[in-house]
């Protein structure tokens, strides 16, 4: 690994995790320099690669001091090159920049704005744009109200917004803010990372659309698709024995806990029930995801959490219902 810049009065590190994209790295960089808030730190880690991506960002650093390369001899894979990447901000924010993605010019002034305006945000998002091969709006998320209930609507609420291109306020996380060792053979969707951002405090959502995501093919979005039915069991099983050990740390109340895993079951179950069905394949039942999951009963008081989230865990329980019907 190379690179060693400081800049001095940057208080935003944009952390852009690359890997053979020498196809597009160029276009992702120009909007990163192009932000008119100017106060940046471009913090590039180029994961071990077989094109010119490297080459190609070492010129743009050549020409702007704001930008830091990291050359990765042995090969990372995305969790362990965006850790890479965070294990070195030293700025007072800092947001995950996926190397495919565009992002407004606008995108980091009115991301600080909202959370310099309120002290108490952990994180702000935005609306995000998918373009490529599939279009489509996908609107941001506020988390607020208590740890359980932030927690409970990253699987309680139709849309969980866009917290994973969040920008982040660095002194609310922890050294446990970061994604699990990655199996490169399997599907590691690291839930945890979210968890702990929306239990690091209050998240706000800025209703404007200053993100767009590439849908492309290839690409890391969606890609678990194309993994055989029961790499992707396994690997939720994996996710799932982190999400429960997380939530049994950060919630004390013992009828949080049991909702809160509920929620991150009907999730897992809900994520894989199209592919059981397609492939003719049992949906598994809840124990055989985690030994230690609840039966599939919605608690009493589930109001206490607000009408949007109750009325959404009803909601799975009855499709994860119809999906064990056979037609």
């Amino acid at each position: 690994m190379e690179g060693s810049k400081t800049i001095s009065n940057a208080d935003v590190t944009i952390c852009v995790p690359a890997y053979n994209s020498a196809a597009f790295i160029d276009r992702t960089l120009r909007c990163a320099q192009g932000q008119t808030h100017s106060n940046i730190r471009i913090l590039v880690s180029v994961d071990r690669s077989s094109d010119e991506t490297v080459e190609i960002c070492r010129t743009f650093a050549r020409e702007d001091a704001r930008i830091e390369v990291l050359v990765q001899n042995d090969r990372l894979g995305w969790c362990g090159n965006v850790n890479a990447l965070i294990d070195r901000v030293d700025t007072e924010y800092f947001f995950v920049y996926f190397h495919d993605d565009l992002i407004m010019p606008q995108y980091c002034s009115h991301m600080l704005m909202a959370l310099t305006h309120d002290t108490e945000l952990a994180s702000a998002n935005c609306d995000l744009f998918d373009f490529g091969l599939k279009e489509g709006l996908r609107p941001g998320r506020s988390y607020h109200g208590s740890v359980a209930k932030r927690l409970l609507t990253l699987w309680g609420v139709e849309g969980r917004g866009t917290p994973l291109r969040s920008m982040v306020r660095t002194e609310r996380i922890g050294k446990d803010y970061r994604l699990p060792k990655e199996d490169r053979n399997s599907f590691t969707p690291g839930q945890t990372l979210l968890m702990r951002l929306v239990a690091a405090g209050p998240a706000q959502r800025v209703p404007e659309t200053l993100y767009l995501r590439w849908r492309r093919s290839g690409g890391l979005t969606g890609g678990w698709a194309a993994l055989p039915i029961e790499t992707v069991l396994e690997g939720l099983r994996r996710d799932l024995q982190d999400v429960f050990a997380t939530v049994d740390e950060l919630i004390e109340s013992s009828p949080d806990k049991e909702v809160i895993k509920l929620a991150a079951i009907l999730n897992a179950l809900r994520t894989i029930a199209g592919r059981c069905r397609t492939e003719n394949v049992l949906l598994p039942e809840p124990r055989d995801l985690h030994p230690a999951a609840p039966e599939l009963v919605l608690p009493l008081a589930l109001d206490r959490f607000g009408t949007e989230i109750a009325g959404t865990l009803a909601r799975h329980l009855e499709s994860v219902a119809r999906h064990r019907v056979r037609p």
